[in-house]
């Protein structure tokens, strides 16, 4: 039988998944399994009834144990009006800041693009030189679109940019790494991942809401 290289352990079916998360969530108190239980609920996957409630819950337990990608999906909720809330900046950027703070850099750029769509072009450029610096794409176009407007130096382009590539090429030699480690010369597939346990937990952080 297969195994995740992550995690080592046997691949199942994504609907065994729900069972699964919720054991370590009831056990050990596990942010990263709330994370992803919320995102199932949000989106009713892997055999769970769609409960926005529910998935709004589990995002904040999860930020409040220092789960940075919940807070990026709580601000994200409360600045478009999904999953169930009603729009509400205040709220949304309250959010955004606590998962910026906490190194989510998805969160950093959609701060930087509030601040830049309410004209505080100098604030914006802040925001994006931190996550494109650690591999954010948006944010690197998002520096090329400042320097375009006057809000961004060469210098600061410049250096973002090479950051950027810097991160990118970490990141790479980080996954060829671990596989290598766990005895692998292939990436797994998307399938492959969605029946990992500890593979679902990493990589459902990246599935989308709504």
């Amino acid at each position: 039988a297969k195994t995740c290289p992550l995690c080592g352990t046997p691949l199942c079916s994504p609907y065994d998944l729900p069972e699964r998360l919720t054991a370590r969530v009831e056990q050990h108190n596990d942010a990263e399994a709330m994370n992803s239980l919320a995102h199932a609920y949000a989106n009713g996957k892997y055999g769970l009834p769609q409960n926005h409630r529910k998935a709004i819950e589990l995002y904040v337990r999860s930020g409040e144990l220092r789960c940075a990608d919940s807070y990026f999906r709580l601000g994200s909720a409360y600045y478009k009006g999904e999953v169930g809330v009603v729009k509400d900046i205040e709220k949304a950027l309250h959010y955004y800041k606590l998962g910026a703070v906490a190194g989510e850099h998805r969160a950093r750029h959609d701060l930087g693009m509030h601040e830049g769509n309410t004209g505080n072009g100098k604030r914006a450029v802040k925001h994006f030189m931190i996550s494109a610096c650690v591999g954010d794409d948006d944010s690197l176009k998002a520096m090329h679109i400042a320097h375009s407007l006057g809000d961004a130096t060469k210098d600061e382009l410049l250096h973002a940019s090479r950051s950027h590539s810097v991160a990118k090429d970490t990141m790479k030699s980080d996954h060829r790494d671990e596989a290598m480690r766990r005895g692998r010369n292939e990436v797994m597939t998307y399938e492959e991942l969605m029946g990992s346990c500890d593979g679902m937990v990493i990589f459902t952080t990246y599935l989308e809401i709504g």
